[in-house]
């Protein structure tokens, strides 16, 4: 244990962790590790701007810890319109933190999804 976190929070994973995971790949991975430490320093951001979030974004990759192959990936998240698209929703993300709003899905899964790096799982009896 670290202080008041456990060692595996610091970990990447890189197999599903349950069924809903199953469908997942490498991005996919990447994108939800990088979305994680991006929420949680978002949340400790007193007040996030556009100014200030577009670095939080731009280090992401250099506080996980990647093989070269998952630093190539993540790196991808940090450059061009990703980089002004993932600092959006970051930046909507702590603004909807601060009105307390119930979100419908964790902020991992939302930008990921909505980068297209995860495909949403769906439930194969909804489907029946």
């Amino acid at each position: 244990e670290i202080g008041a976190c456990d060692v595996e929070q610091f970990d990447f994973v890189t197999e599903p962790l349950d069924y809903t995971q199953d469908q997942w790949d490498d991005k996919c991975y990447v994108c939800q590790a990088f979305a994680k430490d991006l929420e949680e320093r978002v949340q400790l951001t007193r007040h996030v701007t556009e100014g200030n979030i577009v670095p939080l974004v731009a280090s992401t990759c250099d506080r996980l810890s990647l093989t070269p192959h998952y630093r190539d990936i993540c790196l991808q998240l940090t450059s061009g319109k990703l980089l002004d698209d993932v600092s959006w929703l970051g930046k909507v993300h702590s603004e909807s933190v601060i009105r307390k709003a119930k979100a419908e899905q964790a902020f991992p899964d939302k930008l990921c999804e909505e980068l297209d790096w995860c495909k949403a799982y769906v439930d194969p009896e909804v489907l029946k």
